[in-house]
């Protein structure tokens, strides 16, 4: 029998290319990514800077888990935010006035 000789397979690519090209995908990574990101500063006055346009009378409504859906620009129009203490008061003709608590 005679033996076949053993296949050598020579990469393509060495390990110090992969290194590399792996160091500069994290440096361009790192980056673009500072360049992206604006501080929060900058964010939260852009967003007190927007105008919230809302006329009121909306129609809402309540979903399956008993809350009553309000919209972001509606509660940003009202001064509102999300965990806020709200006090509920029924009216005589069943209506409901609801109010920030104090």
């Amino acid at each position: 029998m005679s033996e076949k000789p053993l296949v050598e397979f020579k990469p393509k690519v060495s390990s110090e290319q992969v290194k590399e090209k792996l160091n500069q995908k994290n440096n361009n990574t790192t980056e673009n990514s500072k360049q992206k990101q604006k501080p929060k500063k900058e964010k939260k006055q852009l967003a007190q800077e927007k105008s919230v346009d809302v006329q009121f009378h909306v129609d809402s409504r309540i979903n399956d888990y008993g809350f009553v859906f309000m919209k972001v620009r509606w509660l940003e129009n009202l001064g509102w935010h999300k965990g806020m203490a709200l006090k509920i008061e029924k009216n005589a003709d069943g209506s409901i006035t609801v109010r920030k608590a104090v």
